[in-house]
């Protein structure tokens, strides 16, 4: 079959909340569904009881032989930058010079990650994830049941695909903010220059702007540049004075009754950024 003419569905998954949107079969999907279903007793990190609500919802017998796109919080996935090496031509080198870096940066529970690569030169460096094995198998199980995954992918990747444009510039950041965590990613003049990920409460109005100027005073880089925002709280925001110019980021959105009805914050789902 076609995958044009497969269903799509595509997946929001984090701690606190499962997105999902279903698509209509054709060349032309059209958003037939929207859904934002709660986690119970969400904790950060922990995978188990999205998972289950995720499968819940595939269960559906109307969602069958679909394929599904998700994007995951970054909870779920820990990035280390791999510097650059020409030494290290092959692709099996690199990943083995990654798991290296993992495990000095995270310790040996990095071991039972499974660990990807970006797309770049060998002289340069890459941005390397790591998602646990455990929760990728309940993921492909739980999936397999209804549908097929067609892709799998960390939200600060898909954000990254989004703003990397606007990113090439020779001072600029992207800050990811999802309830309890922001992400930041460095660039200058068009590479990585470092990624933090950690948990913090976003609701105090110094979160952003304090751990912009630790990771500026621990890695040597400016406080200072393009700030790409992509807020998934509506929270986030910066010091009176700050010398970040921010440039709001939105993910593909969909034009459907269902936009407002499923979504009344007007907060962009996580869904959307699978969208990209």
């Amino acid at each position: 079959m076609s995958p044009s003419w497969r269903k799509r569905i595509v997946v929001g998954l984090a701690p606190d909340q499962v997105t999902v949107l279903r698509f209509s079969r054709g060349l032309r999907p059209a958003l037939e569904e929207a859904i934002i279903s709660p986690v119970a007793n969400p904790e950060p990190g922990q995978w188990q009881t999205a998972v289950k609500v995720l499968t819940t919802l595939l269960g559906n017998p109307a969602w069958g032989n679909a394929d599904v796109d998700l994007v995951m919080s970054n909870h779920f996935v820990r990035y280390a930058l791999v510097p650059g090496n020409r030494a290290l031509k092959k692709d099996e080198e690199r990943l083995a010079f990654a798991g290296i870096l993992f495990e000095q940066q995270y310790g040996p529970l990095s071991r039972d990650w499974e660990l990807k690569l970006g797309n770049t030169k060998a002289a340069m460096a890459t941005l390397a994830s790591g998602i646990p094995r455990l929760l990728l198998t309940a993921l492909r199980e739980g999936i397999a049941q209804q549908g097929r995954l067609r892709s799998l992918r960390p939200l600060l990747m898909n954000a990254f695909n989004i703003g990397c444009r606007a990113l090439n510039q020779q001072e600029a950041c992207l800050a990811i903010v999802e309830t309890g965590r922001i992400t930041l990613a460095w660039m200058k003049n068009d590479q990585w220059q470092n990624v933090s990920s950690r948990a913090t409460n976003v609701e105090n109005p110094n979160a952003l702007s304090q751990l912009l100027a630790e990771d500026a005073a621990l890695h040597g880089l400016n406080n200072s540049g393009t700030l790409l925002m992509c807020d998934l709280t509506g929270a986030a925001q910066l010091r009176p004075g700050s010398a970040w110019v921010v440039q709001p980021m939105t993910p593909p959105s969909f034009s459907s009754p269902e936009d407002v009805s499923a979504n009344p914050s007007g907060i962009p789902l996580l869904a959307q950024w699978g969208l990209a």
